[in-house]
């Protein structure tokens, strides 16, 4: 695939992410829960705006979303063609699998209602 389609790919999906493209969370309408993305458009929009307060009481997982999409994009910007492409480990994402499942079921449990957007 080209730079081209891959940065086009990430536009859409930003795109959505903050709301262009979608208007809810099916998850929280169907079901009632919070899924790891409630409160991610508005916490996206929060931190645009530089209310990181705002950002952290919407989703939490924002931060590291952020910090992941900025380390893969200057991945991606400063990538010389001979050198390896961008790998993460089998082990790092079932470690980053697991820390969204449990920030979901946290997030769902009365007692950890500040999780909550």
């Amino acid at each position: 695939m080209s730079r081209n389609a891959i940065l086009l790919c990430v536009l859409v999906a930003t795109a959505g992410f903050i709301g262009v493209l979608s208007q809810g969370c099916l998850i929280r309408s169907l079901t009632g829960a919070c899924c790891p993305g409630c409160g991610g458009k508005r916490a996206a929009l929060q931190l645009l705006e530089g209310d990181w307060a705002g950002a952290a009481k919407s989703n939490l997982l924002v931060y590291p979303i952020a910090a992941g999409i900025l380390w893969g994009g200057v991945a991606f910007a400063t990538k010389r063609p001979r050198s390896s492409p961008l790998h993460v480990s089998r082990k790092a994402m079932w470690w980053l699998l697991a820390a969204v499942a449990l920030f979901t079921l946290l997030r769902n449990l009365p007692a950890a209602g500040f999780l909550r957007p």
